[in-house]
Formats: structure tokens, sequence, C-alpha cells
């Protein structure tokens, strides 16, 4: 909860512990390269940001306890929206530079067997432009579309494909980039990820960056299921502080 999460950040501090969350997505090698994109500028400054993850179903656990865990809510504590929804906030974070200060979303359970909901529509409100996100363990295929809508162009992921286009349309470059989303361990992404840990544990960084995002992370997931049950009414995500 963000609460718990919270406490983690104060314990943090108390102790002198690096507590360092699995933010694994920001080290896939065509988000660095978006991220790239946005330091050099390349699009103009980012005003809006797509984020669509498409599954076929959710990642299985072991068969020798309970292998649909994900879908069991007093296990799980929630469905897409803690398990992809959680890594997608992250990266808007990272994508327009800020943290949101409202939200709207709606939650589906098209699967009814389970507990937990399979599909999520979120509208993130930034400082300077907005996101939205669409999470699917119920799609036809496994695929990741990433976009990001700059003033002067666009920058299109799909899988291993980075995209740069105009304001007319036209495409400027293209350039393929193996990050491996269908392996669903990305063993790939967790070295320059160690990486990151071991920094922050020799500068003593306790309260970092990821941590804190982790905390903002937590926030939004909780309203993403408030928005949902009051009909996806706008809530207001409480700020870091």
């Amino acid at each position: 909860t963000a609460e718990q999460t919270e406490q983690l950040l104060e314990l943090s501090q108390k102790h002198q512990a690096v507590i360092f969350p699995c933010h694994n997505y920001k080290h896939a090698p065509i988000v660095q390269a978006m991220k790239k994109v946005i330091d050099a500028n390349e699009v103009g400054a980012i005003r809006f940001v797509t984020l669509t993850t498409f599954r076929s179903t959710h990642a299985k656990g072991v068969s020798s306890w309970e292998d649909n865990w994900r879908r069991q809510a007093n296990y799980s504590g929630g469905g897409i929206v803690m398990d992809h929804g959680y890594h997608n906030f992250y990266l808007t974070f990272m994508f327009l530079k800020s943290f949101p200060t409202a939200e709207t979303a709606k939650t589906f359970c098209l699967d009814t067997q389970y507990t937990t909901e399979d599909n999520c529509v979120c509208t993130l409100r930034f400082p300077k432009g907005y996101a939205q996100i669409h999470l699917s363990w119920t799609s036809g295929c496994r695929k990741i579309i990433y976009t990001l809508q700059g003033e002067t162009g666009a920058c299109k992921v799909e899988e291993d494909v980075l995209e740069i286009t105009d304001l007319e349309g036209k495409v400027l470059r293209t350039e393929n980039i193996s990050s491996k989303f269908n392996d669903t361990s990305h063993v790939g992404w967790f070295h320059d990820l160690f990486n990151s840990f071991r920094n922050e544990i020799l500068n003593k960084n306790y309260c970092h960056e990821q941590l804190i995002e982790a905390l903002m992370c937590m926030r939004v997931i909780q309203g993403v299921y408030t928005s949902s049950q009051l009909s996806s009414r706008e809530v207001s995500i409480r700020p870091y502080v």
C-alpha cells in the first residue's frame, strides 16, 4: 500500500539502508533510447504519452503453489494495475519529468472466474501534459506500444522498433533496438539495474529517486482503484513532500 511504502522510506532513512525497487523497464534498451530522444529534444517538449501493454494472459506462478496467484486479490492485492500498471506509471514519470497530480481510471474483469482486474484504462494529468495507459491480460497478442507526442514531432515504439516522425507524419528515423520484450525474465535489463543499486549504496543515498517513485506509483495505483469505484471520477494524487 501507499502507507506501507511511506513507512519504507522512513525506515530507509532511520536505519541508513538502501531499499531499491525493481524498476526494470527503465533499463530496457529501447526505453533508454526513448529517454535519449527526450533529453536531446528530438521531438520537442513532451506533452502527451501513451503506454499500451497487450498480454493474452497473466504471468503464471509455480504450479506447486498457486500458478494463478496474480488473479487472487488476497495474494496479489490487485490485478494488472498492480503488475504491469506499476511499471507503466514510473515510465510516465520519467517521460514527463514530473509526478501526476490527478487521474481518472476504469478497471474491468473480463475473465470472471478470478477476483482481480484484467483490463484497465487510465489517464494521468501532469503539470505540463498527460498520459494515457491501456493494460490488458485478455488481448489477442503479446505486444507493447509506447508513444511520445512532442511539440515538434513524435516517437513511437512498437516492441523493438523505434520510429521518429515530424508534425506531418513524415518518418525521419527508424531504429531497431533489441530489447527482448518476449523474454518474460527480462534478464538482459538487470545488469544496468544492479549497477544503479550499487551506486546508491556507494553514495549512501537512502531516500533515492527510485524509492520515491515507488511511493508515487502506489499512490497512483490507489487512485486507479478509487476512481474506478467512483464511476471514473477524477481523483487527486497526493504529492510527494
